[in-house]
């Protein structure tokens, strides 16, 4: 299943655009902005910013599932986060409405057979988001912004993905790109002016919590 290229009107894109870029140019850093008419000149319909579902939900980004289904690994670093992954489905996961997208099970079923194999049996079951049209244009706008570079589009497209489906959270282990510290603000702030504010990007770690945290 491929993704849809969804190409809005270009003067509204435009008048949206020079919008945006005078709310992060402020001096004050502030900007009102009618996030509904914002969200239309963009060209997302209001059915993709719909959260009615009364249950937390969390999408399930392609790097928890190599980590969780992947052998042990000798690097203390890499073993400590396939630890984290494979707790956050054995301790969280019944905690929440999971989902992913078929751009999850794609990668996941690349290379190696046996590892690919793994990797879709921690998917099965789990709901599959139906393809978003709009998603390419968040995407693109992520990357115009330089929010992620044009070789990580396809991690602004799970980030596209997650936030137009409604979800709370999007898990990730990829912290080079989709959660990463220093762009994140802005791509919060890129995602409220589009009208799809409410998604937090996490790690299995701060859904786990205990261990010297306790008091």
């Amino acid at each position: 299943m491929g993704w849809t290229m969804f190409i809005p009107e270009k003067a509204l894109f435009h008048a949206r655009v020079e919008r945006y870029d005078a709310c992060v140019s402020s001096p004050l850093g502030i900007l009102a902005i009618d996030t509904e008419a914002d969200a239309v000149a963009v060209g997302l319909s209001s059915t993709a910013r719909s959260r009615n579902d009364p249950m937390d939900s969390v999408y399930l980004e392609t790097s928890i599932v190599s980590h969780a289904a992947a052998w042990p690994s000798s690097v203390a670093e890499v073993a400590v986060l396939q630890d984290q992954a494979k707790r956050w489905f054995v301790e969280q996961r019944h905690l929440y409405d999971v989902v992913t997208s078929q751009l999850v099970i794609d990668e996941a079923g690349m290379g190696d057979r046996d590892a690919a194999g793994r990797r879709l049996a921690l998917l099965d079951g789990i709901l599959v988001l139906p393809v978003n049209p709009d998603a390419e244009t968040v995407a693109d706008e992520i990357v115009r912004r330089s929010m992620m570079p044009a070789s990580a589009r396809i991690d602004a497209l799970h980030v596209a993905a997650a936030a137009l489906a409604g979800v709370q959270y999007l898990l990730t282990l990829n912290c080079k790109h989709i959660a990463n510290a220093h762009e994140l603000p802005r791509l919060y702030r890129l995602l409220d002016s589009l009208g799809l504010g409410g998604l937090l990007i996490c790690t299995p770690i701060e859904f786990l919590g205990g261990g010297d945290d306790e008091p």
